[in-house]
């Protein structure tokens, strides 16, 4: 059996999947869709490899949290303008 990859030693901050899903909740609760979220790797060998599929990840992780982040934003200011979330249309 293999053991699935972590993340390389020296990481700080939130988990990726606690960030995610707290980003998805938000959207949830805004009524929004979102893309689904890079997948964590499962195959790191740990030795530092040039290009290591964390940085993949951990790239692809920030171009989702950014869109996500950016149509919450979007979502909110409609919603502040009076108008109703995601249609651009006046209540």
């Amino acid at each position: 059996m293999t053991e699935p990859a972590t993340a390389p030693t020296g990481t700080t901050g939130p988990t990726p999947s606690i960030s995610v899903a707290a980003l998805q909740e938000q959207a949830a609760a805004a009524g929004l869709a979102l893309r689904p979220p890079p997948t964590e790797p499962t195959t790191c060998c740990g030795r530092g490899c040039n290009g290591c599929v964390w940085e993949g990840y951990w790239s692809a992780l920030d171009w989702w949290r950014e869109e996500t982040l950016d149509l919450l934003g979007k979502q909110r200011l409609e919603g502040s303008n009076g108008n109703k979330a995601g249609t651009g249309k006046a209540s």
